[in-house]
């Protein structure tokens, strides 16, 4: 984000940053790119360059500060400040800078803590406080307002690697899900079996056919001719049936005899 700054005198930014060599020299802790600086009104990317150049030329730049605690805030080591003169300053740019957001709290960025473990970062907050101890009545001096519209510092390697790592391994995770097993069987797909057609027929009825020759004779034949066909040694029904319509008629024709023979008779004995 985009914002304008105070710069520190000479004298000033030496004296933090040889605390920043030595800080880092003894702990994984990385300085801040000089200059030192503390922010004082952000958001000004709706603006030019040359609009917030005019705007600072016009407003006051030599201030006079104390610093007043050290502390560490989103992976950084701040030194935080107290600015005398500062809301004649904000005043200043605001009239020309409308739409730039002041800082709540005024600081100045050390360096990063981020290589540092999180579990140990206020025992290192101690160590740095005992090393360099802040002596609120010593002031300091601005000299000029700067615009900084540098993208802000990449993450430390360490936490970049990890990242990293954790992204190659999701990676691999959905990689290994789409692999297909060398070993795996084929997949075949299943072959649609047609139904052999039925032969059309006019009546929704199948008829059934007698094979004429395997009997030498065809159904009809054998109906026509009363069951006299071959059936076998045993006989059929059809020569069963004619049997006992002949062995009736036998029968019929003797009762008629006897009928007319016992007639005869009682005829003859009225004659006599």
């Amino acid at each position: 984000m985009p914002f304008v700054c105070l710069i520190f005198d000479d004298a000033v930014d030496a004296s933090m940053r040889d605390a920043a060599n030595r800080i880092s020299s003894g702990s994984a802790f990385l300085p801040q790119t000089p200059p030192f600086h503390v922010p004082v009104l952000g958001s000004l990317h709706t603006y030019s360059r040359e609009a917030v150049a005019q705007a600072t030329a016009a407003a006051p730049a030599v201030l006079r500060g104390r610093f007043v605690e050290w502390t560490i805030v989103a992976s950084t080591l701040r030194a935080t400040v107290e600015l005398d003169g500062a809301s004649e300053l904000l005043c200043n740019l605001q009239h020309s800078l409308p739409c730039g957001r002041p800082w709540k709290t005024y600081y100045a960025v050390l360096g990063s803590v981020a290589g540092i473990e999180a579990a140990r970062r206020d025992e290192f907050l101690d160590a740095v406080r005992a090393a360099f101890p802040i002596d609120t009545s010593v002031l300091f001096t601005t000299t000029r307002l700067e615009y900084n519209d540098t993208p802000p510092p990449q993450r430390d390697v360490a936490m970049q690697r990890d990242v990293a790592m954790t992204h190659k391994s999701k990676s691999a995770a959905r990689k290994s899900k789409c692999k297909l097993d060398p070993l795996a069987t084929p997949f075949v797909p299943a072959v649609k079996r047609q139904q052999a057609a039925r032969p059309k027929s006019n009546s929704p009825h199948m008829k059934w056919q007698r094979d004429a020759s395997a009997t030498g004779s065809s159904i009809d034949d054998l109906i026509r001719t009363g069951g006299t066909g071959s059936m076998g040694s045993t006989g059929g029904t059809g020569a069963c049936t004619a049997g006992r319509a002949a062995q009736a008629r036998r029968k019929s024709a003797i009762g008629r005899a006897a009928k007319l023979d016992e007639a005869r008779k009682v005829w003859v004995a009225k004659a006599e």
